[in-house]
This record gives structure tokens, C-alpha cells and sequence, in this order.
């Protein structure tokens, strides 16, 4: 009987474990607009404030950057108080981005604010 919950136990989790090949090759970032349009990517839209503008820009600013994003979401809303301090205090909005896991040191790089290792929870 005890072999039989053994091999029973070994089977189930070996199958309650999922593949998922995709958590392997990926990774998110989440990261703060910066006030006074001081982010490169906002710049080039200039005072648009459609949510849709600011992610096509920001996906073009990153394929610029040899970034492959894979997803991109942003939350309007994510900082309510904010402080005044153009370059160094968030706008409102937070950034997720999906990149590929070999692109961590590239994004790492452009010292975006805030930027940090997100479970990808809003994409």
C-alpha cells in the first residue's frame, strides 16, 4: 500500500509541475514614467497622453534599444501622490514590460525609474 501512495505521489507531481518553457526564456520589468516628459520615449510623442501612444512609443524606443518587447501594459493610475521633481519623481503611470531573459542586462542599462523584476502580474 505504502508503494502504491509512493508512486502515486511521484506521478502526481510530475505532472502538477508545468513546462512552462515561456517563465524560462522571459522576464517582466516594471518601471515609473518620470515627471516633466523626462523619459526619451515620451519625448517623441510630445503631449499626447493616450495610453495607446505612450506604449507604441515605448515599444518603439526599446526595438531602438535591440529590446524585443514581448508585452506591455501600463497602469494610469499606479502612483496617485506624486512628488514635484522633474527627472527624479514618477508621473503616475508604471510600465510593464515582457522581454526576453537575454535582454535583463540591455534594459538594466538605460536606468529607467524604478525599474524593477515584476511577476507580470499586469499583462
Amino acid at each position: 500500500m505504502k508503494y502504491l501512495i509512493a508512486f502515486s505521489l511521484i506521478i502526481f507531481t510530475t505532472f502538477a509541475c508545468s513546462d512552462d518553457s515561456k517563465d524560462e526564456e522571459t522576464i517582466c520589468y516594471s518601471f515609473d514614467e518620470r515627471q516633466c516628459a523626462g523619459d526619451p520615449w515620451i519625448e517623441t510623442i510630445g503631449s499626447s497622453t493616450s495610453d495607446a501612444d505612450k506604449i507604441a512609443a515605448l515599444k518603439s524606443y526599446l526595438s531602438g534599444e535591440s529590446i524585443e518587447t514581448l508585452d506591455i501594459s501600463i497602469d494610469p493610475d499606479y502612483h496617485t501622490f506624486v512628488c514635484e521633481a522633474c527627472y527624479v519623481c514618477p508621473q503616475g503611470p508604471r510600465y510593464t514590460v515582457e522581454i526576453s531573459a537575454a535582454d535583463s542586462s540591455t534594459i538594466t542599462e538605460l536606468e529607467l525609474l524604478n525599474l524593477e523584476v515584476d511577476n507580470c502580474g499586469g499583462l
